[in-house]
């Protein structure tokens, strides 16, 4: 109808590599053409991969509604993707989970990827890392962020950034020299760039071996901000990694 086409800029954002639903000033119950927003957001956001449910959707509403204070939350809606509230704005995020059996309260570790580029980085929770990333324009097509683990994928190198210069070596002998137990370097994350066929690794989350501590994220030297100024043939890419967000079922 006029009137749901009219309210869909209202709710939508986009630039063109992702997209968000930004929610209304008011805190309050979502307006029937919010809710009819939300739901073709979801179909707009993955490329009509995944289609919002009505008891997801309701539960959705809910949560806003019932917890107007709570300003980082996710929501499983099936299909390993996630609505995760970051902020004012709602994000879709296919999500990463990785099994981690050392973990003493036989949980899991979850990476979830989505993009802040125009959004306030201050909003981000505790429990992500914001990463700015310098990406060169590729005449082959649109470059791809994707996250993968170490496991299958050992033929692909990596270049901290204090080696800039040198040669890259293998992830996992990366992880050896930065102390990775030898048993949790198969399922440490990579942040990849895909364009095309080639993929290329962007950063690496590197785990501490001390108890309670957070591990980081290391950017590759070739994608670093600070080795690559921005200029014609590079743009600059702000990407928020959120960890272990409980998923509401």
């Amino acid at each position: 109808s006029l009137r749901i086409d009219d309210q869909l800029p209202h709710s939508i954002s986009s630039d063109g590599s992702s997209t968000v639903f930004r929610l209304p000033d008011n805190q309050g119950e979502l307006s029937v053409l919010e809710e009819e927003a939300l739901f073709r957001w979801v179909g707009i956001a993955s490329n009509n991969i995944v289609a919002l449910s009505y008891e997801k959707l309701n539960a959705i509403c809910q949560q806003i509604v019932n917890y107007p204070d709570r300003r980082q939350w996710k929501i499983g809606i099936g299909e390993n993707w996630d609505v995760a509230r970051n902020g004012n704005v709602l994000m879709l995020v296919n999500n990463l989970r990785i099994d981690d059996e050392e973990n003493v309260n036989g949980t899991n570790t979850e990476w979830t990827l989505s993009f802040i580029d125009g959004l306030d980085s201050s909003s981000t929770a505790q429990s992500s890392h914001h990463l700015s990333i310098h990406v060169p324009l590729s005449s082959n097509g649109i470059a791809q962020f994707v996250l993968h683990k170490a496991r299958g994928n050992a033929s692909l190198k990596f270049l901290p950034p204090w080696r800039k210069g040198g040669s890259e070596m293998k992830v996992k002998e990366f992880l050896r020299g930065q102390r990775v137990s030898l048993h949790r370097r198969d399922e440490a994350p990579l942040l990849c760039i895909q364009t095309g066929n080639a993929v290329k690794i962007a950063a690496v989350f590197v785990e501490s071996d001390e108890k309670g501590a957070n591990g980081r994220w290391v950017v590759h030297s070739d994608f670093d901000t600070n080795s690559h100024p921005t200029s014609d043939g590079i743009i600059r890419r702000d990407i928020v990694l959120i960890k272990s967000l409980p998923v509401l079922k």
